[in-house]
């Protein structure tokens, strides 16, 4: 026997539909808005060690160090080409 009227409608009503959408509707939009706006925080940054230089070495040294080391540098260019011929 089927009562009249049915103790239960078999769909949900309206309303709660669209309760739910609109739940659903703002989790996405502040997805997208917390992935487009909100800044990711800073990555430390690493810096390299290839060209460290010791903090406690003073400034005259590094200097005299830097010109010998452009002064090597000169000197092998020169050497080099002093060896060219023509048009090299």
């Amino acid at each position: 026997l089927i009562p009249d009227p049915p103790h239960e409608a078999t769909t949900p009503p309206v309303d709660a539909i669209r309760v739910e959408d609109l739940a659903k509707d703002r989790e996405a939009i502040k997805r997208a808005v917390d992935f487009y706006f909100t800044p990711q925080p800073a990555k430390p940054r690493q810096p390299s060690t290839m060209f460290l230089v010791h903090p406690n070495v003073d400034t005259e040294t590094l200097l005299a160090h830097a010109y010998e080391s452009l002064a090597s540098a000169s000197a092998m260019a020169s050497n080099f080409a002093n060896e060219l011929s023509g048009l090299q």
